[in-house]
């Protein structure tokens, strides 16, 4: 069964690009126009349009198939605008019901993504989080998934508002020294190489400098973190929170109560490059720069 890209489509059969969605069967020469309404392994569930009006649901099991084309929206799509974000919210929640369409979940997470990429406003967070999070639900491939709960971590204004781990006052504040030391073992952690972070932890010679970290991340926690597979929300608050005290000046207070920088600051740092925060930039393969949808292709204001 071949698939014909979206553009092809709206050339073809101009006619029916209101609703789209074109099959051919098997031995008819003639397409069917209508609205695919769920397709799985075994059959497509078809809303035939004919007579200018849509009739009723048909089943088509995929061997009769030759091809499939659902054409979306086209004059949606090319309405939608960074200044009204919730557009893209809107359709992204359409498409992310048609689970069985790889191309819709593609699309919609590309949607959702750019509603959140133009909610900069203070009275946008809700809009924004929610987008993240959906973006993260319609995510099925681990480190991609993993490197998004990341980026939603850093997005939330109450990310670096954690207690205190341990209740007693830190012996000193780390050093550089010290703080190269974490640094390390955060990048071990974050790059699954677990092996170097825990040869870190365990040694010896180390243990009186990840001591000073106690406020924030005690090493029995932070050995936890290193020995799992996938840290869950709580370990992730608490490595991310030790990562942003770490890039702090050295006089810095640790206090996991306030940040001295933001996340954006800081991935400005000199010195950082080693260590790439996830952004609304990078942390998906669509550009949000890329937010206008013209003659089929998305392109930049």
């Amino acid at each position: 069964m071949k698939y014909l890209p979206t553009i092809l489509c709206c050339y073809l059969f101009l006619t029916s690009a209101a609703y789209g969605d074109v099959i051919w069967v098997r031995g008819t020469n003639q397409p069917i126009s209508g609205q695919v309404i769920t397709q799985t392994d075994e059959k497509i569930e078809f809303k035939v349009f004919s007579d200018g009006k849509f009739g009723p649901i048909k089943s088509f099991p995929i061997s009769q198939v030759e091809t499939v084309v659902v054409n979306y929206d086209q004059e949606r799509l090319a309405s939608l605008s960074p200044d009204n974000p919730v557009a893209y919210r809107n359709y992204a929640e359409e498409l992310s019901t048609q689970r069985s369409d790889p191309a819709a979940i593609n699309l919609a997470r590309r949607l959702y993504l750019l509603a959140a990429a133009n909610s900069t406003k203070k009275s946008q967070h809700d809009l924004r989080s929610g987008a993240i999070l959906a973006l993260i639900s319609l995510t099925t491939e681990q480190k991609q998934r993993r490197h998004l709960e990341m980026f939603y971590r850093l997005s939330e204004p109450e990310s670096g508002k954690l207690k205190p781990a341990a209740s007693s006052p830190p012996p000193k504040l780390p050093t550089k020294a010290d703080r190269e030391l974490m640094l390390r073992v955060v990048v071990a952690i974050r790059r699954e190489n677990s092996e170097v972070a825990m040869g870190l932890i365990r040694s010896e010679e180390n243990r009186k400098s990840f001591e000073k970290w106690e406020q924030l991340c005690t090493l029995e926690e932070l050995t936890r973190i290193a020995a799992a597979d996938y840290p869950s929300r709580s370990q992730l608050g608490r490595l991310l929170a030790v990562e942003l005290a770490a890039r702090q000046p050295e006089t810095a207070k640790l206090d996991p109560g306030s940040k001295k920088m933001t996340w954006g600051e800081l991935a400005m740092e000199p010195g950082t490059e080693f260590s790439v925060l996830p952004t609304i930039a990078n942390v998906t393969q669509f550009d949000p720069e890329k937010s206008v949808y013209r003659n089929g292709i998305w392109v930049g204001l």
